[in-house]
C-alpha cells in the first residue's frame, strides 16, 4: 500500500495537479512491482501544501462556519433522499 497523507477524499493528489497525481501513480506502480510480502506499506513524500497546517483545521466547525456547514450537509442530505425516491432509470 502507498500511503499519502493528504486530505480525505484526495487519494492520489490535490484536484488539477496532474503532476502530482502522476507522481503518486508512479509510486504506487513501483511499489506493486518492488514488495516482496503482503502488508508492505510505504508513505509517499507528497504533502497538501507548504506546512501541514491544514491537519489541524481539516473539519473544524466554528462558531463562523456552523451554519453554512449545516445548510450544506442539509442540502446533500436532501439531494440524496431525492435520488433514493427517484425510480431507476
Amino acid at each position: 500500500m502507498l500511503f499519502t497523507d493528504l486530505p480525505l477524499g484526495n487519494p492520489c493528489g490535490a484536484p488539477w495537479d496532474t503532476a502530482m497525481q502522476a507522481r503518486i501513480l508512479a509510486a504506487a506502480l513501483r511499489l506493486f512491482d518492488a514488495a516482496t510480502a503482503p502488508g508492505t506499506i510505504e508513505r509517499s513524500p507528497e504533502r497538501w501544501a507548504e506546512s501541514d497546517e491544514w491537519k489541524a483545521r481539516y473539519a473544524e466547525v466554528t462558531p463562523e462556519n456552523a451554519a453554512k456547514l449545516k445548510a450544506m450537509g442539509d442540502a446533500r442530505r436532501a439531494m440524496r433522499a431525492q435520488l433514493k425516491a427517484a425510480p431507476p432509470p
